[in-house]
């Protein structure tokens, strides 16, 4: 489902300094955070349009099963197009 409808994007923000990425990276990260991610949450997943409004925010790991959560994705998908 989500190889056909979406657009995954990791954003990574390690604790350890041998895992940080080039600065690149770490700037692109530190850009998203500051428009999605002001307070901090983590672990935090968002589901944006093709605009970048956040549609949906999930804070924390989903307290569904891989199927429910893949199940609620694709609703919301499914009723914006």
């Amino acid at each position: 489902m989500a190889n056909e409808n979406l657009v995954l994007v990791n954003a990574d923000f390690p604790r350890k300094k041998k895992n940080i990425g080039t600065p690149e990276q770490v700037k692109r990260n530190e850009d998203l955070a500051e428009i999605y991610n002001k307070e901090g949450s983590f672990p935090l997943t968002l589901l944006l349009d093709a605009d970048g409004k956040v549609i949906k925010t999930w804070h924390g790991k989903p307290e569904t099963t891989p199927d429910e959560w893949t199940a609620e994705i694709k609703a919301i998908c499914e009723s914006r197009k």
